[in-house]
């Protein structure tokens, strides 16, 4: 049989269509400048255009990308810098635009490996490392945070937003100096921030060395005005400076005036809000100890320390103070029970859903399981993991069932002090739908201390309660019934000075009870 013969390859030509001109190039240029100036629609149309033509136009797809993720439209940003990573997969900036899709789908895992691979082409880019610490910040794993953000801090010394986010990691590992040195650097490089100089109104005024009161006078005069929420984060932060001056009426009324229109725009959710409450309080009245077997030897399975309370009563205090002892590892306000949660139903064919209440008892053990597995990771060998996660007062119930080890000490302190804190405090994610009515967040104070008494009778083997006014009386006494609750040995060494923030509210009890009636 004949041999077919080979004809010679000739190079591919492309046609004209193929390769963008200069003109295509204005195109994109014309589409991005409407990107910036917020004219998105026209953007976009021109991208879909200019794709349309040119599917594998990395720059178009980028842009669209773009587009889409400033709209938060997060499935079809990733369809563009997954097609655009496929086309020029060494690309760091379609690697951080792509991790930034994934973190705001919720794949904070995948998120992160995106950004590494992204820091092997570009180690010295500090949007890489910025936006790291965010996906870390957001876990709430603050120490590996605050190393990006520094890192990012030291490749741009300018920029406020990452010294802001620097300042906030250290305040939530109590590093309150440390965190006033980046608040000032942030404010030297944008004076004009709400955010900024509402943190400094928070810290110690012989820490701060600028008139936060002044700069927030004139803050109303300027482009900060425009900005959103300006007017609620501009009140707060005048009650804030206004208190450091024994200002008490009027930071009342910027307390009254900041909280009434979040009040209005959350207050209608509270009812659902009470009604899981209610639910909790249910189940907690059930509690038994059912000890849960493991398949990892229970001898080498850390303590669950879950250290619960009311928002500002002095969790994250006691949370420092216990990290003192050996065998400690800080968790702060971890998503561990959430994270597997969310893994046990993916993986068992159901719905992906994160509360534990809502997973079936069948699951029980692949859930105890999984989180086992997460938590070994997470402790490092030691011998404590604690974890101030607000969500999980309502989980005491299914957490006894279900988390190994699990204990839980409770924080109360005085009801007026909280109700202040908390109405000072400018929650932002909505979450937190009690606190911008005085009435509300007694009630939610009220609820805490029921459930708090309700756990400690039912399971006084896994729950104690510690009150604030005490630890900063005596942290020493404190931290020993925690030692001695955990097995743990005390520190031999001094322990760190506490913050005292006992009585703040009494020259504010009448305003509060006034509001509370």
């Amino acid at each position: 049989m004949a041999q077919t013969e080979l004809l010679p390859r000739t190079p591919m030509q492309k046609t004209p269509r193929e390769i963008p001109s200069a003109a295509v190039r204005t195109e994109l240029a014309k589409a991005d400048q409407l990107r910036k100036a917020g004219k998105l629609k026209r953007a976009q149309a021109i991208c879909e255009t200019l794709i349309d033509q040119y599917p594998d136009y990395v720059a178009a797809l980028h842009t669209l990308g773009l587009i889409h993720l400033t709209k938060e439209q997060y499935w079809p940003a990733l369809s563009c810098f997954t097609r655009a990573a496929m086309l020029n997969p060494k690309d760091p900036t379609i690697l951080i635009n792509l991790g930034n899709v994934y973190f705001g789908l919720g794949a904070a895992e995948l998120s992160t490996q995106t950004l590494e691979l992204a820091k092997t082409f570009a180690p010295d880019n500090p949007i890489i490392h910025t936006t790291l610490g965010r996906i870390y910040e957001a876990q709430k794993e603050y120490e590996l945070a605050a190393g990006c953000f520094e890192r990012a801090l030291a490749l741009d010394p300018t920029n406020a937003a990452t010294a802001f986010a620097l300042s906030s990691c250290y305040l939530h590992m109590g590093r309150v100096e440390d965190a006033a040195v980046r608040l000032i650097q942030a404010h030297r490089s944008d004076p004009v921030s709400v955010d900024v100089l509402g943190a400094l109104a928070h810290l110690p005024t012989s820490l701060v060395g600028i008139d936060v009161l002044a700069a927030l006078e004139k803050l109303p005069e300027s482009k900060a005005v425009e900005r959103k929420d300006f007017a609620a984060r501009h009140a707060f932060a005048m009650a804030a400076a206004l208190d450091k001056r024994d200002r008490t009426a009027e930071a009342w009324d910027y307390l009254v005036q900041a909280n009434a229109g979040l009040y209005e725009k959350y207050g209608a959710s509270y009812q659902d809000h009470v009604r899981r409450a209610d639910y909790a309080l249910e189940e907690a009245a059930k509690l038994k100890v059912k000890p849960r077997r493991l398949s990892a030897d229970p001898s080498e399975v850390p303590i669950s320390l879950f250290i619960l309370g009311p928002s500002r009563s002095g969790k994250t205090t006691l949370e420092g103070l216990v990290d003192t002892m050996d065998g400690v590892k800080r968790g702060y306000e971890n998503p561990i029970v959430q994270n597997a949660v969310r893994r046990t139903f993916q993986l068992s064919g159901f719905l992906t859903l994160e509360a534990l209440n809502a997973l079936p008892d069948v699951l029980d053990g692949k859930f105890t399981e999984i989180y086992t597995e997460e938590l070994l990771e997470r402790a490092g060998g030691e011998k404590v993991f604690t974890n101030t996660h607000p969500g999980r007062i309502k989980d005491v119930g299914r957490m006894i069932a279900t988390v190994p080890k699990a204990r839980f000490v409770f924080v109360k302190r005085d009801i007026h002090d909280i109700a202040l804190r908390i109405y000072m405090k400018h929650f932002r994610e909505g979450g937190n739908v009690y606190a911008y009515n005085v009435r509300t967040i007694f009630e939610e104070i009220d609820w805490y201390h029921r459930m708090f008494d309700l756990c400690a009778e039912k399971i006084p083997e896994a729950c104690i309660v510690v009150n604030y006014e005490d630890m900063i009386e005596n942290p020493s006494l404190v931290l020993s019934q925690v030692a001695d609750f955990c097995g743990l040995a005390m520190p031999s060494g001094p322990l760190p000075v506490l913050g005292d923030d006992r009585g703040c509210a009494e020259p504010y009890r009448g305003f509060l009870d006034a509001a509370r009636t």
